[in-house]
């Protein structure tokens, strides 16, 4: 499994979300949507637990998550379940709404339908991460082309 520790960095995580899409075949844009959902979701921040209690680590993920209080592996059980939703018949072309099924209706059929009948604005702050996802990612092959160097 990964390197991080419940001290790990924003940029530690952002790096493992980034590194885990790519590993599973995700385009740069799905995971950069991938990591926007978990800024939104967490800062970066391994330790985050939401205010009542119920949702713990980068994707805020609850009980029914192995292993969610390991940054690690809740990375990868966010992934293993969003490979689930797109593989299925009920997915969308669109990561963000397959992000969206994922995080707000899982039990919902479809994409479309979780969306249609949940909180829409969950999708508008997904979404709004995206320029710092973007940034830190730039950010991050900044640092990779030193260490090249």
């Amino acid at each position: 499994m990964g390197k991080l520790t419940p001290d790990s960095t924003p940029g530690e995580v952002f790096a493992a979300v980034l590194a885990e899409a790519k590993a599973r075949g995700y385009t740069l844009e799905e995971g950069l949507a991938c990591a926007a959902t978990m800024l939104q979701e967490s800062s970066g921040n391994p330790r985050a637990v939401s205010s009542n209690g119920l949702w713990v680590g980068p994707f805020q993920q609850d009980t029914s998550y192995p292993g969610r209080s390991d940054p690690n592996t809740a990375i990868a059980e966010f992934f293993n379940r969003l490979d689930e939703k797109r593989a299925s018949a009920g997915a969308s072309s669109d990561i963000w709404k397959n992000i969206f099924w994922l995080q707000q209706r899982p039990g919902i059929s479809t994409a479309e339908e979780a969306f249609s009948g949940g909180r829409q604005d969950y999708l508008t702050e997904i979404q709004s991460q995206l320029p710092r996802a973007t940034q830190m990612y730039r950010d991050l092959s900044v640092v990779q082309e030193r260490v090249r160097a």
